[in-house]
């Protein structure tokens, strides 16, 4: 595996570990349960010229939102 692909896929994982992560506290200090349609998610990357930000859409909020629920 080439360093830069490696590097892109941890990279990968980390968005998707802190996404899920701030997704889990917002909950928790709401005290309730989203739906998709109900909160947008952002993602900033540090150090990328080209999309360093982007908001994730609600298909996509529903992965992270799908894998919370089954985790708890």
């Amino acid at each position: 595996m080439k360093q830069g692909s490696l590097s892109d896929r941890l990279e990968r994982v980390s968005v998707l570990c802190r996404v899920v992560l701030c997704v889990c506290v917002l909950q928790g200090v709401l005290s309730e349960e989203f739906k998709a349609n109900e909160i947008e998610v952002g993602v900033v990357r540090a150090g990328f010229n080209d999309n360093a930000f982007h908001v994730l859409s609600a298909d996509e909020v529903e992965v992270f939102l799908t894998a919370i629920s089954e985790r708890d």
